[in-house]
C-alpha cells in the first residue's frame, strides 16, 4: 500500500472535518474582508470581458454545484432545447434554468423559464400536476 500523499491526507482532512474548515474559513474572511474586496474589486475592472463570462456559472456552481462543463454537457444531450416543453431558450432569455429538486437539492435538467415556473407555481406537486391534467381534459361545454 502506498504512503498517502500530503495533498490527499489534507483533502481526506477536509472532508472528514467540515465544520472546522468552515469555521476556519470564515474567521479568515472576517479578518481580511476590505483586502478580498478590495482586491476582488480590482480583478472586476480588470477582467469584464471574462467576468461577464464566468458570471452565470459562478452563480450555478454556488448555488447548484453544477459546473460550466456539467452544465454546457446537459445542454449538448437536451439539444439546447427545454426538458418539458422542448423549444429553445425564448429570445429575451439567453439559457435554459437549472431544474432542481427542492427538498434534495439535486439536479434534474434544464427548463425553460415558463416551464421552470409552472413547476414553481404548482409547487413541485405531483399531486397538483395529475389535477391540472385532469382538469385540462374536462370540457365544461360537452357536460
Amino acid at each position: 500500500m502506498s504512503k498517502e500523499s500530503r495533498q490527499e491526507y489534507k483533502r481526506r482532512w477536509q472532508r472528514e472535518n467540515k465544520d472546522k474548515v468552515k469555521a476556519a474559513r470564515e474567521r479568515y474572511l472576517n479578518k481580511n474582508r476590505e483586502t478580498i474586496a478590495k482586491r476582488s474589486q480590482e480583478w472586476r475592472k480588470n477582467n469584464p470581458e471574462k467576468l461577464k463570462e464566468l458570471k452565470p456559472h459562478w452563480h450555478r456552481m454556488s448555488t447548484y454545484g453544477i459546473t460550466k462543463e456539467e452544465y454546457e454537457e446537459k445542454l449538448r444531450f437536451q439539444k439546447n432545447k427545454c426538458a418539458i416543453c422542448g423549444h429553445e431558450p425564448l429570445k429575451g432569455q439567453k439559457r435554459l434554468c437549472v431544474d432542481h429538486c427542492h427538498s434534495t437539492g439535486l439536479f434534474r435538467g434544464l427548463l425553460c423559464q415558463s416551464c421552470n415556473r409552472g413547476i414553481g407555481l404548482i409547487g413541485e406537486s405531483k399531486e397538483k400536476l395529475i389535477k391540472a391534467l385532469i382538469y385540462l381534459k374536462w370540457d365544461p361545454y360537452k357536460d
